[in-house]
């Protein structure tokens, strides 16, 4: 692990030791990666708990847009509700963009390591 978190910092990435994973913090606005071992498949493997997110996001989303259809007096909370599902899906997004130089870095490494 410790020679593939080498190779992310030469590279360009910030990563690092954790628990048995490779944790990569990605710039800007974007939701840590970590990086696991697939022992069966001898590679490695990024993982992103987006979903997680993205599902969460979901449901706030929707009661938020339920309150206002509901036309109670939560405006503000029903508000902030619609905000805060907006800027998490808007995080997931960009770290699924972010995260495509780190897949396509984690394909060159296990090609290099199989060959």
């Amino acid at each position: 692990m410790n020679d593939l978190v080498n190779s992310l910092q030469d590279i360009g990435f910030k990563a690092k030791v954790r628990k048995g994973k490779v944790l990569v913090t990605l710039d800007g606005l974007s939701n840590p990666v970590s990086i696991v071992k697939d022992i069966a498949a001898d590679e490695y493997k990024v993982k992103t708990n987006d979903s997680i997110q993205a599902i969460m996001a979901f449901i706030l989303l929707f009661f938020g847009l339920f309150g206002v259809l509901a036309d109670n007096d939560l405006k503000f909370t029903n508000a902030a509700l619609i905000s805060i599902a907006m800027f998490s899906f808007i995080t997931v997004l960009l770290t699924e963009f972010k995260v495509n130089n780190l897949r396509s870095a984690i394909a060159e490494i296990n090609r290099g390591r199989c060959a």
